[in-house]
């Protein structure tokens, strides 16, 4: 067991059944499916699980906490699929979901690779102060190669859960980030937050600039809805609009206090001295990675199609995706995106929509306007018969997974479109704060895949059928 600063220490009885449990699961039930073909010759391939126990120490009724599950492919060629699924008392308490996606049951692991999920336990309002027990049931599915041949091996990650109505506060700022700006862009000012307590964090920030010791302006965040939710890490942003000031040094005095409980509690307080540049200073660079459609298409009913903007320059910067849809090569409309602040490193997503009101042969044309320059366009093809039916820009029948009239997409270059006026609307009076922009600091990163790698990992071979796997804890 660790003790981790500011829990506290479980009940005799607690401890003693955890130790109990523990050494009654010397070994992993494997379940090995063979179909067509033996499993014999495949016993140096595997998946691994870790850790084998999650556990929920001073969970508060009504909290929202999360945990890391890591799962492993060591197979050097070949994908493994898992289905995660909760079970036990608390099956109806806990979400899996990959860091930035929607809960699932189902996640594919490259070759040779790992992927670290996100485990949500969210306390009912009305839950008891006790001890709750249940599991994760994990399947990992490994193709065997051959037609009609596969593997799966399955185990049980054990969950505990401790409701109590103990309130415990205890959070810090660990990082003051600003980051790069000229004049007439904004200037974003981020604080990275640690909750280390069992309720969440609802920070306020402000930020006052001064320049020579005098006061240029003040900003807050007051009233706006930041959380960071009990044992994980956020971050609070608020951003200055630079387009009256002059380029020059200035000086950041930020102050973070929590504003959750009955009176405000101070988690950091810090002077940042910085710089605003001229324009121009720093590199705009930005790629127009991907281009495809979200919906069907179909007669009649609206389709999206969504661009993948990455921007690889060395500033925030405002992207607009532009699309033109033509048919049978004459230009029927043209959408344009909501602007979105992309930040310095990230790629971003940009849709645009188009209704098909007959049938014919189309493509879609796009490009991205990112302050005034333009990426690379990229295109996409498909065909609609009367039918409503969709095919490949080759005529050829398309279907997909799912049954449905999905199109075939051919995405490349294309010959660069026509300059594209840019409005004084996209690049004044802009406001930047997106929820999707937190900024995770480089000393406490808040990605599950960069957890703590002490856990124990249960590796799992794959075997025989009716046979068992021993559990190999490391560390």
């Amino acid at each position: 067991m660790h003790t981790r600063a500011g829990t506290r220490m479980r009940s005799s009885a607690r401890l003693e059944r955890t130790a109990g449990r523990r050494a009654l699961r010397p070994t992993l039930v494997a379940i090995a499916v063979a179909l067509g073909i033996g499993v014999g010759g495949i016993a140096h391939a595997g998946v691994g699980i870790s850790p084998v126990i999650i556990e929920f120490d001073d969970a508060l009724r009504g909290g929202t906490y999360q945990r890391t599950l890591r799962l492993s492919n060591t197979d050097p060629e070949l994908p493994s699929t898992f289905t995660v699924e909760a079970t036990g008392e608390i099956a109806g308490w806990v979400t899996v979901h990959e860091p930035d996606g929607p809960p699932a049951t189902e996640f594919e692991v490259s070759p040779d690779s790992r992927l670290g999920l996100v485990v949500q336990l969210v306390v009912p309002d009305d839950a008891a102060n006790a001890d709750y027990e249940g599991a994760l049931e994990v399947l990992g599915s490994v193709a065997d190669g051959t037609d009609g041949a596969g593997v799966q091996l399955g185990g049980l990650v054990n969950i505990d859960v401790t409701v109590t109505g103990t309130e415990r506060r205890d959070g810090a700022v660990v990082d003051y980030q600003i980051g790069r700006a000229e004049v007439g862009t904004d200037q974003r000012f981020t604080a990275v937050i640690e909750n280390r307590g069992n309720v969440q964090i609802l920070p306020e920030m402000e930020v006052v600039v001064t320049r020579d010791g005098r006061p240029v302006e003040t900003l807050s965040t007051a009233g706006e809805a930041w959380v960071v939710q009990a044992d994980t890490s956020g971050s609070v942003t608020v951003t200055w609009t630079t387009s009256e000031v002059a380029a020059g040094d200035y000086t950041a005095a930020f102050r973070v206090v929590d504003i959750a409980g009955n009176r405000p509690v101070l988690l950091g307080e810090r002077e940042v001295p910085f710089r605003l540049e001229p324009r121009g200073t720093f590199t705009r660079s930005g790629t127009l990675t991907d281009l495809r459609l979200l919906t069907a298409a179909t007669i009649d009913a609206p389709i999206i199609v969504e661009a993948t903007f990455a921007n690889n320059g060395r500033i925030d910067t405002v992207a607009i995706l532009e699309g033109r849809l033509r048919r049978d090569g004459e230009l029927v409309d043209v959408a344009q995106s909501l602007e979105r602040t992309v930040l310095e490193g990230r790629s971003e997503p940009l849709t645009v929509t188009f209704t098909i009101e007959e049938a014919g042969t189309y493509h879609v044309e796009g490009v991205v306007n990112y302050d005034g320059f333009l990426t690379e366009p990229l295109e996409l093809r498909f065909a609609v018969d009367s039918a409503g039916t969709v095919t490949a820009s080759d005529g050829s029948a398309d279907s997909d997974d799912s049954g449905g009239n999905g199109p075939t997409l051919v995405v490349g270059g294309m010959a660069a479109l026509g300059a594209i006026a840019v409005t004084a609307g996209w690049l004044l009076g802009r406001r930047r704060r997106d929820d999707d922009s937190a900024v995770p600091s480089s000393d406490h990163p808040a990605g599950p895949s960069d957890a703590p790698h002490g856990d124990p990992v249960l590796m799992i071979d794959r075997v025989a059928v009716g046979s068992t796997v021993s559990d190999d804890r490391e560390g």
